[in-house]
C-alpha cells in the first residue's frame, strides 16, 4: 500500500510522464487507452463481487479478471493508487497534449479547467478509501459483496473523467 497521498501519486506520475515520456503524438490514443484501463479496474471489481457472491463450492478462479484468489485482497487495496497513477500518467498528460493532434488550445484549456477540480476531488476520495482499504480482507470482501464498498464508485467517477476527455477527442475527430 502506497504511503503517498493520492495527490502525491498523481503528481509523481504526471511529472514522470512530462519529464521522461512527454507526448509528441498519440495523445488521443492514450486518452482512449486510459479510459480502457479504468474500465478494466471496474471490471476487476465487478468480477470480485461476482466471485464473492458465488458459494465457495462453486467459485472458479477463472471468474476473476486481473487477479487470482490469492492476490485478490492485495489487488483490491491498490485500486485507489492505480486510479491516481492512471489519471496522472496517462489521462491528464494526454488530454493536455491533444493540441499536438489538432485540437484547439482553447478546447484543451477548457477541458483541463473542467477536469482538474473533478480529479482533485476524486483524489481526495481515493485517500479516504485507502484508509478503508487498510481494513482486513474479510471486511473488504464483505463491503464488495454487499455493495457498500466505495471502490466501484471511485472507478466509475474516474471513468466519467476519462469519458470527458474521450468525448473531446471524438468531437475533434482525433
Amino acid at each position: 500500500m502506497s504511503k503517498l497521498t493520492s495527490l502525491e501519486v498523481y503528481q509523481a506520475a504526471f511529472n514522470h510522464r512530462e519529464d521522461d515520456h512527454p507526448f509528441d503524438r498519440l495523445s488521443a490514443y492514450k486518452v482512449r487507452e486510459s479510459r480502457n484501463n479504468l474500465r478494466h479496474e471496474l471490471a476487476l471489481l465487478r468480477s470480485v463481487q461476482l466471485y464473492l457472491a458465488t458459494t465457495k463450492s462453486m467459485r472458479r478462479p477463472a471468474q476473476l479478471i486481473g487477479c487470482t484468489p490469492d492476490d485478490m485482497a492485495r489487488r483490491i487495496k491498490r485500486v485507489p493508487t492505480i486510479i491516481a497513477e492512471e489519471l496522472g500518467y496517462n489521462l491528464m498528460p494526454a488530454a493536455l497534449a491533444l493540441a499536438v493532434e489538432g485540437v484547439s488550445s482553447r478546447a484543451v484549456s477548457r477541458l483541463a479547467s473542467a477536469l482538474l477540480p473533478r480529479i482533485n476531488a476524486l483524489l481526495a476520495e481515493c485517500d479516504a478509501t485507502k484508509l478503508i482499504c487498510q481494513m482486513s480482507a474479510s471486511l473488504l470482501y464483505h463491503d464488495l459483496r454487499t455493495g457498500s464498498s466505495p471502490l466501484p464508485r471511485l472507478c466509475r467517477d474516474a471513468l466519467e473523467i476519462a469519458d470527458g476527455a474521450a468525448m473531446l477527442c471524438e468531437k475533434h475527430g482525433v
